[in-house]
């Protein structure tokens, strides 16, 4: 038997949380926290939840090192005055964050270690993606790549939760949704 579709994902996280109020933040859904020590937030199509890493590992039989967590108004560089909440600068490549976020450099050697997956979402416009990361700024997200036209012809950014989960947000002029908003190639 197949399995049918995607149905929850699983974020090991370190402090649960604040992994819940980030969450909380991006996607503007009130997380359910009924059962203790986990977080579910239902989303059309697929659940996310947060559960802490050291009980997803033993849950899994594994051992795993534990990330070192991002510290909420973390700064990897100064924020500079002429830059605005969720704002990109030409410039420096900064991108400043908001209320909990932090001003990350391109350059800068604190992104969070690359596990080899990310997690995406498929905006309608540019628009849409800006907007995007101006929440996530304002959340707490370490904006790692900020918003810009890519070589395949559209147009995306990535930013990363507190645990270090990175966030594609993109758009391309290939993709189009169905009338219930599922991801589809334009025909």
């Amino acid at each position: 038997m197949k399995i049918p579709r995607m149905s929850v994902i699983t974020l090991g996280v370190s402090d649960l949380a604040r992994a819940t109020a980030f969450y909380r933040e991006i996607f503007s859904t009130p997380p359910d926290t009924q059962f203790e020590g986990v977080t579910f937030i239902p989303l059309p199509g697929v659940w996310l939840s947060l559960y802490p890493l050291d009980k997803l590992a033993e849950d899994i039989g594994v051992e795993v090192a534990m990330p070192a967590p991002q510290p909420a108004g973390h700064h990897a560089q100064p924020a500079q005055a002429s830059l605005i909440r969720g704002a990109h600068s030409e410039a420096s490549g900064a991108y400043v964050a908001g209320r909990h976020g932090s001003t990350h450099h391109a350059a800068h050697s604190g992104h969070p270690a690359f596990r080899g997956f990310t997690l995406a979402y498929n905006a309608r416009s540019k628009e849409e993606i800006t907007g995007i990361f101006a929440r996530a700024a304002e959340a707490g997200a370490h904006i790692a790549k900020a918003p810009q036209d890519t070589f395949w012809g559209g147009y995306s950014g990535y930013f990363s939760d507190p645990d270090g989960n990175y966030w594609e947000v993109a758009w391309g002029p290939m993709f189009d949704f169905s009338e219930h908003g599922d991801l589809k190639f334009k025909q």
